[in-house]
C-alpha cells in the first residue's frame, strides 16, 4: 500500500520521521496485521489517539473511517497535508486536540528531537519543558 506521508527531518524527529527517511517503517508489522483486521471486517474504525505525522491513521484511511487525535500542531499540519495529499479525506476526521482524565486547560509541550513524544504541562506547577 503506498500513500503520501509528511515528515519533519531526522534532527527534529529522531524517532517515526528518521526511522522511514531510513528506510524502515516504524511498527511496520504491527500495522500490516491491523490493516488486514480493518479489510476483514468493514465496520471496524480506527480511533488514532497519538495520531503523530499518521503512521497508522494514513493507511488504515485507505480501508475505512479514523478518527485521528494529535496535540502536536506541527503533526497536525503535516498530517493534514498528507490526508489532502492522499485523498483520503472523506475517511479521515482530524482533532487536533489532547487527551487527559480530567478536563481542565493545560499547555502542550514536545520534545524537540522526538516530535511524536507530545505531553501536557501544568503551568502553575512547572515553567520549563524538558530537553
Amino acid at each position: 500500500m503506498k500513500f503520501p506521508i509528511c515528515l519533519y527531518d531526522a534532527k527534529t524527529d529522531s524517532t517515526v520521521s528518521a526511522l522511514l527517511l531510513g528506510g524502515t517503517y516504524h511498527e511496520a508489522s504491527e500495522i500490516s496485521r491491523f490493516i488486514r483486521l480493518l479489510q476483514l471486517d468493514r465496520r471496524l474504525q480506527l480511533v488514532d489517539i497519538g495520531a503523530n505525522v499518521g503512521m497508522w491513521s494514513l493507511p488504515a484511511a485507505r480501508v475505512t473511517h479514523v478518527l485521528a487525535v494529535e496535540p502536536n500542531w506541527r503533526s497536525m499540519s503535516r498530517l493534514a497535508k498528507a490526508v489532502d495529499l492522499g485523498a483520503v479525506s472523506s475517511n479521515i476526521t482530524l482533532v487536533h486536540n489532547a487527551i487527559s482524565d480530567v478536563r481542565t486547560t493545560l499547555h502542550v509541550g514536545v520534545y524537540p528531537i522526538n516530535q511524536g513524544n507530545a505531553f501536557l504541562i501544568n503551568t502553575s506547577k512547572c515553567i520549563e519543558t524538558p530537553i
